[in-house]
């Protein structure tokens, strides 16, 4: 997959270089179940199409630039989005740099110049999906390229039971400790990655505070252990980790205290 950072200053040169694709338009946190309807559908798509698959996303987080006073907008790094699109066959993975100044092009000049001018013909994306100053431009708004025969897929919403399959609703199940129910949302267990000598990595959330079972997956093997997330937010493992060079995953599988 190949990945391509972009900003103001450079979108201009990328749509000289550009490559007729089908885009997937979100900012894809977690590639939960519902990510990857989205992104199926656009697979399936571009295999009709012969085109290639692209997702175009943002980073840092929207809300961390437009609310500074808080940074607890992430569900994993973007590194892990790249490893999980890159499992699902994503041709290209377009980072857009989302700062002050990006927050104010309207929403005709985001799909005329980073959508359309990066080579969509076909957009796909959630039915909730925001875009532009103000998150003034919405799926209504987008049917209007139609007229210039760019194709658009609006993805209904996917629930779990009463409850709309989203990043929001992961975040409320760490915030109240119910790691148990995230694999109906995420389609598997939520981990985050810790070193022994830097604690948790950036941009990861932690469950609330309490003790949890949970699985650690190291270099070579799999344990499972006892990790309890003190009021600090520091770990405490009931297994020796010291011995631990690399940073490993901890996936969050019950609270059970």
């Amino acid at each position: 997959m190949e990945k391509i950072y972009v900003n103001i200053d450079n979108v201009a040169d990328l749509q000289m270089e550009k490559t007729n694709c089908v885009m997937v338009l979100g900012y894809f946190d977690g590639v939960h179940l519902g990510h990857q309807e989205v992104l199926n559908t656009a697979k399936k798509l571009a295999c009709q199409k012969k085109l290639k698959l692209s997702v175009m996303s943002f980073f840092p987080h929207p809300k961390s630039v437009l609310n500074k006073e808080s940074n607890n907008f992430y569900l994993e790094p973007i590194e892990n989005r790249m490893e999980k699109l890159e499992k699902l066959k994503v041709d290209t993975f377009y980072i857009v740099e989302f700062n002050e100044q990006f927050s104010k092009i309207t929403p005709d000049e985001f799909i005329r110049n980073y959508v359309i001018g990066l080579g969509a013909k076909q957009i796909v994306c959630g039915f909730d999906y925001k875009y532009g100053y103000k998150a003034s431009g919405n799926t209504e708004t987008l049917k209007m390229y139609r007229e210039m025969g760019i194709g658009v897929t609006v993805i209904s919403e996917q629930k779990d039971g009463e409850v709309k399959i989203s990043s929001t609703a992961i975040r409320n199940c760490l915030q109240n400790g119910e790691v148990h129910h995230i694999p109906r949302y995420l389609g598997s267990h939520y981990f985050i990655k810790y070193g022994h000598d830097c604690g948790v990595l950036e941009h990861y959330k932690l469950p609330l505070i309490g003790k949890y079972e949970a699985m650690l997956e190291f270099e070579h093997v799999s344990i499972v252990s006892f990790v309890t997330i003190d009021e600090i937010k520091k770990l405490h493992f009931d297994c020796d980790v010291s011995h631990t060079k690399q940073p490993f995953k901890v996936y969050w599988l019950k609270k059970v205290g």
